[in-house]
């Protein structure tokens, strides 16, 4: 398991709420992201997304990292600086 999935954790019933805000099924939310199957894990807390998918789907929900994510905000700027310098 790789750091950022330890160290992360995401609140499935934001996740949930923010894609039930935006009118989506979880099948929609997961259109050529992931499966249906991972939103379902997602949203009952039973699996931590790659930062890749997770940065998709918060983008497709069109919300904020921090809007889903319980974490010092130090941490999650860190993650952020090392995404944008891959990019």
């Amino acid at each position: 398991m790789r750091k950022e999935q330890q160290t992360l954790r995401i609140l499935g019933d934001k996740v949930r709420y923010y894609r039930k805000l935006k009118g989506l099924s979880q099948a929609e939310l997961a259109a050529n992201i992931c499966t249906q199957a991972t939103i379902s894990l997602i949203e009952k807390r039973n699996k931590v997304p790659s930062m890749n998918i997770l940065m998709r789907l918060i983008s497709r929900l069109g919300i904020q990292l921090d809007d889903i994510v319980v974490e010092h905000h130090d941490r999650i700027q860190q993650l952020l600086n090392a995404i944008d310098y891959q990019i």
